[in-house]
């Protein structure tokens, strides 16, 4: 026989007949009866923990599951935030960097400014500068013409001069050229016997003349007066040609020419110098002399000669000497430009 159970079992009778057990077993009954209420007091006491248990379970998986929405959300958020936070550095830094930029801006307008009024003023500077060197320039202008129109008038009348005559009167106006081949207008009228040259302007002014391209085919005298800055082309020094001396005393003269050439022959030979340009200005002539050494040869006493020595000179050929002074004559300096020359 099947075995009752004793959760559904409601009497000892239905458990008695269903097991077998006789009433003797009363008492044993009861017992098995306590038993399986106790049972079925347990069981519902089970099953009502194990229902606590699974609405608390599902409850706290509820709980757990809002939970993890809710972390998620915060996630969400925070990395929201954080984008937010990131994008708002970003356009922080992108203000500051603006800023920055308009500020070196207006500094650099600010030099520019300063520069550009710096060369407003150099210009105004300049353009007064300029302003100035043209009135100069044409003060200068006019001072030029002026002159020129007097050389013009000057040119003009020294090219009607006539030579100066110590009989012939002049009126005022006049001109003539004078001994030193130089122009002169006269002062005043009856104007007789008095020589241009030297004339301190009493009688005569002295024309000042301006040249342009000339030919000179006569002997011109400056008179011992300065020549500045000239540039010389072709140029030549007149030779004085002293030939075979033949013994004696031959002078050698500076105004005769700076390149002198003698023979030296039949006795002792004697040279003097003469001539030489006022003191302070340097005068010097060459000697070119062929056979020195053939006779005794004296030279003046105001040579000074290298060591103190004048030079062995050449008794068959050619030695070329040059001398020069600045003192007029008082000290010459002799060299030596070549012994022997061939």
């Amino acid at each position: 026989m099947a075995k009752q159970s004793w959760t559904n079992a409601n009497t000892i009778g239905e458990v008695l007949g269903d097991s077998g057990y006789s009433e003797d077993n009363f008492d044993e009954l009861y017992l098995i009866k306590d038993e399986v209420e106790t049972a079925r007091s347990g069981e519902a006491n089970l099953n009502a923990r194990i229902n606590t248990a699974e609405t608390s379970a599902g409850a706290a998986q509820t709980a757990a599951e809002a939970a993890q929405t809710a972390a998620e959300t915060a996630q969400t958020g925070a990395e929201t935030a954080e984008t937010n936070a990131a994008a708002s550095a970003s356009t922080a830094s992108t203000q500051a960097s603006n800023a920055s930029t308009s500020a070196s801006a207006a500094s650099t307008s600010a030099s520019n400014a300063a520069t550009s009024k710096t060369g407003a003023e150099t210009a105004q500077t300049a353009a007064e500068t300029a302003q100035t060197a043209a009135e100069t320039a044409k003060d200068a202008a006019e001072t030029a013409e002026t002159n020129a129109e007097a050389a013009q008038a000057a040119a003009a009348a020294a090219s009607s001069a006539t030579e100066w005559l110590v009989g012939t009167t002049y009126d005022e106006g006049d001109v003539v050229w004078g001994s030193d081949h130089l122009s002169y207008r006269a002062a005043q009228g009856s104007n007789t016997g008095h020589d241009p040259v030297g004339d301190g302007g009493t009688w005569w002014v002295q024309m000042a003349a301006s040249l342009g391209a000339n030919t000179f085919t006569n002997t011109q005298s400056f008179a011992d007066n300065t020549l500045s800055r000239p540039k010389f082309l072709d140029v030549s020094e007149t030779v004085n040609a002293l030939g075979d001396l033949g013994g004696g005393t031959d002078d050698i003269d500076l105004e005769s020419g700076n390149v002198v050439t003698a023979t030296v022959s039949t006795a002792t030979q004697t040279f003097t110098f003469s001539n030489p340009p006022a003191s302070g200005s340097n005068g010097s002539f060459t000697l070119i002399l062929t056979n020195g050494g053939s006779q005794t040869v004296n030279w003046p006493a105001s040579v000074d000669w290298v060591s103190a020595t004048a030079p062995t000179l050449t008794a068959a050929g050619v030695d070329v000497l040059v001398f020069t002074t600045n003192d007029a004559g008082t000290t010459w300096l002799g060299f030596v430009a070549g012994l022997d020359v061939s």
